[in-house]
């Protein structure tokens, strides 16, 4: 088994483990504690999960940059440095009032460029990469549709509104939204990295054959 095949079983496993504790405590701080445990809570960013989120997509931008410096890919490098400035908003808006909009439809453009670029530089790679990285976008992008719709959206960004909150209808589709991106940045940079791998197991093959042509 390759080292690409570990890395993506590795983070496949990862991930699940990871969004079904982010689950249990929403549960949890929904069913026994009436959201007091903001700790739990994922629609907050200073949550555990919703920290553990932010990392995911930092981790993501660091893994498919390095592996557009390494193939020498100028429109994935730009994705990544958008991934990794798209952290900023999500990880200050509980404390900046300028990123307290950071919503959906701002990010439409810049993620639409992300998610072309990335679902276009997957056709190169193992059938198994491919699907992974494919997969994450999809998650992404059913995570940022629940955010548009729904009980998430009615609530306008304030987690204080009783009547929307303090629904099983609207804890489901938290649950729903977060667990997506959560795994969503997690398989994606999970895919990236076993990508990088199979390409550098692959290098030293092709110097080999390069130097034969050149002896020949």
């Amino acid at each position: 088994m390759s080292r690409s095949t570990h890395v993506l079983a590795a983070g496949l496993l990862l991930t699940a483990a990871v969004v079904l504790a982010q689950t249990a405590s929403q549960l949890i701080d929904f069913h026994f504690y009436d959201l007091r445990l903001r700790v739990l809570d994922s629609d907050h960013h200073a949550s555990v999960f919703g920290a553990a989120s932010i990392l995911a997509q930092a981790a993501a931008a660091a893994t498919i940059g390095l592996r557009a410096v390494s193939m020498r890919r100028p429109a994935s490098r730009l994705a990544a440095v958008l991934v990794g400035v798209l952290t900023i908003p999500r990880a200050l808006m509980r404390y900046e009032p300028m990123f307290a909009r950071y919503d959906v439809p701002i990010l439409v453009a810049p993620l639409m460029f992300i998610f072309v670029v990335l679902a276009a530089s997957a056709f190169r790679d193992a059938r198994r990469v491919r699907v992974m990285v494919w997969g994450s976008l999809v998650l992404l992008a059913c995570s940022f549709a629940l955010h548009a719709v729904g009980p998430q959206a009615d609530a306008d960004g304030r987690a204080t509104t009783y009547p929307i909150t303090r629904t099983w209808a609207y804890q489901a589709t938290g649950m729903l939204k977060h667990g997506a991106e959560l795994a969503g940045w997690m398989l994606l940079a999970t895919g990236i990295a076993a990508s990088s791998l199979a390409s550098c197991g692959g290098r030293p093959a092709r110097l080999q054959q390069r130097r034969r042509r050149w002896a020949a």
